[in-house]
């Protein structure tokens, strides 16, 4: 079966977390991409990372991200390295990268650089700032952007410090739309037969996904707080509730949900006080002090059990019962399984984008360096005597 992204060839220049991701994407989505490894560096910092869940470099979080990908080992500090990396974009659909906007101008990643060897090239640039502007040559994380961007006032209650999603959520929705605006990108040179660059950086879009927060802040001036139990600052109920053994999250988006919740919950003269979103927004207090009494005399199985198909409603899990056989449905294709000859089995979770066609690889990440001299040979029509020179010349490693 064609795959939706069959025929597109992306060469990577990318490591960690957020470019790693946005080219996994794409792979997902039949893609291929060659992921081009510093030699200076030992390949992808990801590759050591964390410590605990690595070996011989390679690792669980790498795995995580770079499955079915190849690797090319190509030191692009060097002229010849350099040279070698043209040749190959000359072959390719994309070159991607997550560098800072002034090692990217330095090493000719973009398309001003490159269009010369490739008009129809798509050079798609992930970066902390974006690649132009007072702030391009700094590095940009994750964290710094949940902190910059409002994200962290707005996680937390009301008594806590600032707190960020234990997940780099900038990172990977960052990631998201640098593989849409790829995707855009190759559309466009296909139907134009001209290329150009995509810039897609951390902050613009942690600053893009305030929506409609930023929305109410910019034309009425609302000002967000952090409510207790991580309550929705207009609707009522929804939130989580503890319980007498755990949590769970409970969302009346409409009136009809929080008749259905009162009538599980025993107290049905709560929904005729309140029946209306506005009522139950206006006396927040009132409603949740007898909701959170009743919440507290029985477990999280048992409320899931009687709200489920009634009140939208889960427990929240910690990530080992999120991930527990049989919680991560199998016919929905997310979870990819495989034997690794370093780490063993290796269990991990694909791109969550289904339909015709679409098929993520249960198969290991590369090696660092593993393609280099096959994809230099298939891709670019290096010879054995070319090959020779490039290992002599330090631009890639020797050969073992």
């Amino acid at each position: 079966m064609h795959e939706p992204l069959a025929g597109v060839r992306v060469l990577a220049v990318s490591q960690y977390g957020a470019g790693p991701y946005a080219t996994q994407i794409l792979r997902d989505l039949g893609a291929e991409i060659i992921k081009v490894e510093s030699p200076r560096d030992r390949g992808d910092i990801g590759r050591r990372v964390p410590a605990l869940f690595a070996e011989n470099n390679s690792s669980l979080f790498f795995e995580a991200h770079n499955r079915g990908k190849r690797s090319v080992a190509l030191d692009l500090a060097r002229p010849e390295g350099r040279e070698a990396f043209r040749r190959l974009a000359a072959q390719v659909d994309v070159v991607f990268h997550n560098l800072r906007g002034d090692v990217a101008r330095r090493l000719g990643l973009t398309y001003a650089d490159l269009r010369d060897v490739n008009p129809r090239l798509v050079c798609t640039a992930l970066t902390g700032y974006g690649l132009e502007g007072p702030d391009s040559e700094l590095p940009g994380f994750d964290y710094l952007f949940q902190g910059k961007a409002g994200w962290m006032s707005l996680t937390g209650t009301p008594d806590s410090y600032p707190v960020k999603s234990g997940l780099s959520l900038v990172d990977f929705s960052a990631a998201m739309m640098a593989a849409l605006g790829t995707v855009a990108g190759v559309v466009r040179a296909r139907a134009t037969g001209e290329g150009g660059d995509v810039d897609v950086s951390l902050y613009d879009t942690a600053l893009s996904l305030l929506g409609y927060v930023g929305t109410w802040n910019m034309s009425r001036g609302w000002q967000p707080k952090r409510l207790p139990h991580s309550a929705h600052p207009d609707v009522v109920p929804f939130q989580e509730f503890p319980t007498a053994d755990g949590h769970i999250v409970v969302a009346c988006v409409k009136d009809k949900f929080f008749v259905a919740l009162c009538d599980v919950l025993g107290v049905p003269d709560l929904a005729e006080r309140f029946p209306t979103a506005r009522s139950r927004s206006e006396h927040r207090e009132a409603v949740l002090e007898v909701l959170e009494a009743r919440f507290r005399t029985a477990p999280t199985a048992h409320w899931v059990e009687r709200l489920r198909g009634r009140v939208p409603c889960e427990p929240v899990n910690t990530v080992a019962e999120a991930l527990a056989d049989g919680a991560v449905p199998r016919e929905r294709g997310l979870l990819a399984e495989y034997s690794h000859p370093v780490l063993g089995l290796v269990r991990t979770l694909t791109t969550p984008i289904k339909g015709t066609g679409i098929r993520p690889p249960a198969e290991r990440a590369p090696f660092f360096g593993e393609h280099t001299e096959a994809v230099l040979r298939e891709l670019a029509g290096f010879g054995e005597e070319e090959i020779r020179r490039l290992r002599e010349q330090g631009a890639i490693p020797p050969d073992d």
